[in-house]
């Protein structure tokens, strides 16, 4: 059964059945009236919930996920075509709706519609105490009462994931108190803070929102890092505001880098006003068309948030790593001690480990590119120096590109003028094109295999046929060798060099 009406209906079948009260609340009810798709269905029950969960869940045949026992929640997944659809039944709070509505977060998501009249849909008997209707219309975001912030501190961060999402205002009321609770920001599970935060920054112009939850003192009690960030003041750092200021100038770059068919012309949000803007790429000669941001839009979609949490503190180690030598301010491998630094941060929120190895790439690589452009400027970047690049980066030299022209953007005006800025575009455009054309030839079937040079040069299994093999893969993407025999040729004059360095 995929579609939702016919859900909805089946539900409304079973209360009747029953002799409950069941209503639709939550999510679904808004995008609803906002005219919205939504495949997220929450239903309060009034009585007897777990019982009426398991009736519905036989006749959906999917099995039922308790969330949590103590407050009667509970979950059935069905599986559709584009995405799970989740059924989320919870018992009524308090004596009747409106008791139960009280609790909700906020206006826009504290009204509710009776099953029975749901899958009509009959809107005019929607139940709204509240007057979230009209916060819809007037795109508010209002909390229902402060003391829902401290029964659940996640609000605290949900009320800037529905501003983002919905780009919706928040009122003077309610901002005034997420700040007053801020601190209590890291008392909800990490996961259900990992999840929020992702939201936020999946959404296109996601570095307004970090910058206005930086404001109300969010971020702080989740990372304490950044309060270190702040206190790198002008006595250590560029950037009047300190490193934290940079971090975040860095993101609102990387977001103008990744959305060019979406506003580019559009001010940076919070760009200071006193330093120069940033260049939109797009518009000048810098290499960056709309086909090669096609490509990079698609290559990076999977993890786009993940990047752009990892552009935020990418620099997270540099307090720690300072020193002034000869008068010159240093960050001695802040790259490294960066890289174990969001590895902390990342299992603290409970990424996956193949997320947690491609952040930690990124940082440790993120001053490569500029070591690489130097060379790519004075024309002595061989065929040879880029493969290993791409190879060593892998799918993630993308990312790592992107970050290193958004981090240099965050200093013009400040220690970077234009002219360096369109230099290192023009070094990252043409290096992506480059990375792409190297990901083609990648996909070409191998000139010869671990076994035929085993046979070949009569060597045993070991260290030296993966040196042999890379070495051939190598000149065959920088098109030194084309065939079979021109391969053998190769690994036979260069085979006591390859022994000999596989064997240290």
């Amino acid at each position: 059964m995929n579609d939702i009406k016919d859900i909805i209906q089946l539900v409304a079948r079973e209360a009747k059945k029953s002799g409950l009260g069941v209503f639709l609340v939550g999510g679904y009810l808004r995008d609803l009236v906002m005219g919205m798709p939504s495949t997220d269905l929450d239903f309060v029950v009034n009585k007897n919930v777990l019982k009426f969960v398991k009736q519905a869940s036989k006749k959906l045949k999917s099995r039922v996920i308790t969330l949590d026992e103590q407050n009667r929640i509970y979950r059935i997944v069905l599986k559709t075509e584009d995405r799970p659809l989740t059924l989320d039944f919870s018992a009524m709070y308090g004596k009747n709706i409106n008791e139960d509505l009280s609790r909700r977060d906020f206006t826009i998501n504290a009204f509710a519609l009776a099953i029975e009249s749901a899958f009509r849909p009959d809107l005019s008997r929607i139940i709204d105490p509240f007057k979230g209707l009209d916060d819809i219309k007037s795109k508010t975001i209002r909390s229902i009462s402060e003391k829902n912030f401290i029964d659940d501190p996640l609000r605290l961060l949900r009320a800037y994931r529905f501003s983002a999402e919905l780009k919706f205002d928040m009122s003077e009321k309610t901002q005034k108190q997420i700040k007053k609770h801020h601190r209590l920001v890291s008392k909800p599970a990490s996961e259900r803070v990992k999840e929020e935060l992702i939201k936020i920054l999946a959404v296109r112009d996601s570095s307004r929102y970090i910058f206005e939850m930086d404001r109300q003192k969010l971020l702080e009690p989740l990372f304490p890092g950044i309060l270190e960030m702040k206190k790198s003041s002008r006595n250590f750092y560029f950037h009047p505001e300190g490193l934290w200021q940079h971090s975040k100038m860095a993101l609102s770059g990387f977001e103008r880098l990744i959305y060019p068919l979406a506003g580019a012309a559009e001010p940076v949000p919070n760009w200071p006003a006193n330093l120069a803007p940033i260049p939109n790429i797009y518009s000048q000669d810098y290499g960056f068309d709309i086909e090669l941001a096609e490509k990079i839009s698609s290559h990076i979609s999977s993890r786009l948030a993940l990047i752009k949490f990892v552009t935020l503190f990418h620099d997270i180690a540099k307090p720690r790593t300072v020193a002034r030598i000869k008068g010159r301010i240093r960050f001695f491998n802040h790259e490294y001690e960066g890289s174990k630094e969001i590895r902390k941060i990342l299992q603290k929120l409970r990424f996956s480990n193949k997320e947690i190895q491609a952040a930690e790439k990124i940082v440790k690589a993120h001053m490569r590119p500029g070591n690489v452009a130097q060379n790519f400027h004075r024309g002595s970047l061989t065929p040879k120096a880029a493969y290993r690049f791409f190879r060593d980066m892998g799918d993630e030299t993308i990312d790592i590109l992107l970050l290193s022209l958004a981090d240099r953007m965050s200093y013009i005006g400040i220690s970077a003028k234009p002219k360096e800025i369109e230099l290192h575009a023009i070094f990252v455009s043409k290096f992506s094109k480059r990375f792409f054309e190297y990901k083609q030839k990648t996909s070409q079937p191998k000139l010869i295999d671990g076994y035929q040079v085993m046979k070949q040069f009569k060597l045993p299994s070991g260290p030296v046929i993966g040196a042999i093999l890379n070495f051939i893969r190598e000149h065959q993407i920088t098109g030194k060798v084309k065939t079979k025999e021109e391969a053998l040729k190769l690994i036979r004059k260069n085979l006591p060099k390859l022994k000999k360095e596989s064997s240290l």
